[in-house]
């Protein structure tokens, strides 16, 4: 079989297992559902099940979100870029998913490869633009931001304080 995905999560569910008496019967649990789910869906599949037997218009309608975890999809990627790369600017993670995306490693390797005056071009064209100062911009207009927001939201906790204290002081 393959490796685990998060072999340190396995590895500290190990070491906490004689402190969680009822992980046992919870995994059994969840293993007993998940078969249930499983075998409810791989019947969908089946030569004569409902998929196989869709019409291609059927199955455009049907259409439904990769995943249900929106933290892995494309919305979610700057969000779980930012975790893993606290630091990377917006502009580099843009650049990576791209890179990603299109397929330009393989563009790298069989177009530009061939001219070291492509790749100064592009080193000097990204050095270009890391200097420009635009990351920084948007990083301060983000906490100008954010500053004017956490200030609304003492102001209104404030106001709120002040009725609550005028209700107390007149019940007593």
């Amino acid at each position: 079989g393959m490796g685990w995905d998060r072999p340190e999560a396995v590895f500290a569910v190990h070491a906490l297992a004689p402190t969680l008496p009822h992980l046992e019967g919870a995994l059994i649990a969840f293993f007993e559902g998940a078969l249930e789910g499983w075998m409810r869906f791989s019947t969908e599949y089946e030569a004569g099940g409902d998929i196989a037997l869709a019409s291609t218009d059927e199955r455009e309608r049907a259409y439904m979100k990769s995943t249900n975890d929106d933290n892995e999809g494309a919305l979610g990627m700057p969000r779980t870029g930012s975790r893993r790369a606290p630091n990377m600017t917006l502009h580099q993670q843009n650049a990576r998913v791209m890179y990603k995306r299109n397929n330009t490693k393989l563009y790298i390797k069989t177009t530009l490869s061939r001219s070291a005056s492509n790749r100064k071009y592009l080193r000097t064209r990204a050095q270009l633009i890391d200097r420009s100062g635009i990351e920084r911009v948007r990083r301060q207009a983000q906490a100008k931001a954010d500053q004017e927001a956490v200030a609304k939201k003492r102001g209104k906790d404030g106001e709120c304080a002040e009725k609550k204290a005028k209700v107390d002081a007149a019940l007593d």
